[in-house]
């Protein structure tokens, strides 16, 4: 979400922003911009579920477009280039809607500054390939243990190809491959 602020505060110096499991809104947390507060969409906790085994699924935010103050919706249209990964069974925050609702805004506005890429069956966590796949984990915030959904097949199969195609996204937007690779390996 800063990240995605930042490319449309200044897309003069971002060339491109990578959105894994984002929204199209500031949620569930205040920030400030030279000194003026930016407002947010809060989490409705009366929409969050327990399972019968115990586990929250956080799903607890309704569609920003619909609830948020317009001064909490990121303009994407601002942006240079954008690239977003969403996991169409995403248990932790209804990215889906969040992204539905930015390509609806983006559309509207004639922009063709983004590709989407959805995986169904997909969770929130997308993380680099063969790190370990976790569905589930322990959340300090609300003091549970949360879903984050997807399975541990379509996980694996989103991390092996959302990888190479960010890459690809760097590379050209942002530098050479050896840079990007380099990089990487230098920061492993």
């Amino acid at each position: 979400m800063v990240a995605a602020r930042m490319a449309t505060e200044f897309p003069e110096k971002i060339s491109a922003c990578v959105s894994i499991s984002g929204s199209c809104a500031n949620v569930t947390a205040p920030m400030s911009y030279k000194g003026k507060d930016i407002p947010y969409l809060n989490l409705e906790y009366s929409r969050m579920k327990i399972t019968e085994e115990g586990l929250v699924n956080m799903y607890a935010m309704l569609d920003p477009l619909e609830t948020a103050p317009v001064e909490a919706l990121i303009e994407f249209e601002k942006a240079q280039n954008l690239l977003f990964f969403v996991g169409l069974d995403d248990k932790n925050i209804p990215t889906p809607v969040f992204i539905d609702g930015a390509e609806r805004r983006l559309k509207a506005l004639g922009c063709n500054n983004y590709e989407i890429v959805r995986y169904p069956g997909c969770g929130h966590l997308i993380e680099p390939p063969y790190a370990p796949v976790t569905l589930l984990s322990y959340f300090k915030y609300i003091d549970r243990v949360i879903e984050w959904g997807g399975s541990l097949p379509k996980q694996q199969r989103a991390q092996e190809h959302h990888w190479p195609k960010l890459l690809q996204f760097l590379d050209k937007y942002v530098g050479s491959q050896t840079t990007s690779h380099q990089f990487l390996q230098s920061n492993l």
